[in-house]
């Protein structure tokens, strides 16, 4: 009988019986590999949020000078070689243009914005997407941000730059009394839309 009691227990105690690791119990945010830093959850999944310190400049200019010059002379005589005093056209006509034209414009944003990852595309790069609204006395700036970035060079505190993101697009839009105030009257654009 006690062989038969101690047999059951041996069948039934490994069942009830939980395994327990050297190394604690399991996270939600333990690494996907043995070669994967364990100490900070960095962005890697869909629903993830990093920060991305957006800090853009670009410059560009250009200039254009044309000159053209026509010259047109018109002689015309009665035909048959007539010549009839009176009858017949002579006429010059001559059209010039000069023209110059210079563009210069500079900008620089300075920002930083939290993102959402969106997407995790085949290789493993993650599209991101996100926006940030500011209300300062009834001025309304919003910012826009999107592209895609390598899970790798994501740093432990999922802080990157601007510079890293491919496909990059910022948007930077502001709505407001001094947006409206410095915007051209409606014949002023209906006159650069015709002309």
């Amino acid at each position: 009988m006690f062989r038969w009691i101690f047999t059951v227990a041996l069948v039934v105690m490994p069942g009830l019986s939980e395994g327990q690791s050297l190394f604690g119990a399991p996270r939600a945010n333990r690494s996907e590999t043995m070669f994967q830093d364990r100490r900070a959850p960095r962005a890697q999944r869909i629903g993830d949020i990093l920060t991305v310190l957006v800090m853009e400049s670009t410059s560009a200019s250009n200039t254009a000078v044309v000159e053209t010059e026509k010259d047109a002379t018109l002689n015309w005589a009665v035909p048959g070689g007539l010549k009839i005093p009176g009858f017949g056209l002579n006429g010059t006509a001559t059209s010039e243009y000069e023209g110059e034209g210079t563009t210069a414009r500079q900008q620089t944003i300075t920002a930083r914005v939290s993102v959402t990852v969106v997407d995790v595309r085949p290789n493993g790069d993650l599209v991101i997407e996100g926006s940030r609204v500011i209300d300062i006395n009834g001025e309304s700036e919003i910012i826009y941000l999107s592209g895609s970035i390598n899970p790798f060079i994501i740093p432990a505190n999922n802080t990157v730059e601007s510079f890293r993101i491919a496909d990059l697009q910022v948007s930077y839009k502001g709505k407001g009394v001094i947006s409206e105030g410095t915007r051209p009257g409606v014949i002023v654009r209906f006159l650069n839309w015709v002309f």
